[in-house]
């Protein structure tokens, strides 16, 4: 089950929750047991619902986060003029993101979203999301984005999202080259770069794979 339809079944039992309460405070008001009963479900339900709604918006941008290389980020650049790069960004899942970029490296940073054990026992997973790329000499661009809430920056500050652990982002650089091709594998806490073709490997110093490992995610 997707992480989406998970909080989506949240959404639906805490919502019906949440009107029962209200049901039986209505029904109930003049018994002051009930009545405060009912309320206190209301509540409870009700901020979960919230909660649950909040991280659904905050989420719509990130894609799972697997032990496996389906979690990739590729890029591809080509010369469009003096110290001028044509860069594709191609995700899973997501339609290829094309921008323009002055200057020698490419510096990209990624977010990942983290569940502590109460949210994962429900089938919650890690997901990531590319947050935005830039060059050394231009300012950060960010990708096309659905999601309005900044979540790893709320998560451990409102109450209703201690179920979410937001770990760090993540920083990597790489040369820009005409024609080079890279592969970035995204996993728990790291992100290595790959070259793809000898392009990308005669300008990564060592040519071999770059591994980033966040030290301080929360």
């Amino acid at each position: 089950m997707t992480a989406a339809l998970n909080l989506g079944i949240i959404i639906l039992l805490a919502g019906l929750l949440t009107l029962t309460g209200l049901v039986l405070a209505s029904r109930f008001r003049n018994r002051p047991l009930f009545l405060a009963g009912g309320l206190c479900l209301a509540v409870l339900t009700g901020g979960l619902c919230a909660s649950a709604v909040l991280s659904a918006l905050g989420l719509v941008d990130y894609l799972p986060l697997t032990p496996s290389d389906s979690a990739v980020v590729r890029i591809d650049m080509h010369l469009s003029g003096p110290s001028r790069y044509r860069i594709r960004v191609a995700r899973p899942g997501r339609a290829d993101w094309w921008h323009d970029l002055n200057g020698s490296r490419l510096c990209l940073t990624i977010h990942e979203i983290d569940w502590r054990p109460s949210a994962a026992r429900i089938g919650l997973k890690p997901m990531y999301r590319l947050s935005g790329i830039r060059s050394d000499i231009d300012t950060e661009i960010r990708p096309p984005s659905r999601a309005r809430i900044p979540i790893w920056q709320i998560a451990g500050r409102v109450p209703g999202l201690s179920w979410v652990r937001a770990e760090a982002p993540l920083h990597a650089c790489l040369p820009m080259s005409a024609g080079a091709r890279y592969r970035l594998l995204i996993g728990r806490r790291e992100l290595t770069i790959r070259p793809l073709n000898a392009e990308a490997a005669n300008t990564l110093q060592p040519p071999e794979p770059i591994t980033h490992r966040n030290l301080h995610a929360t």
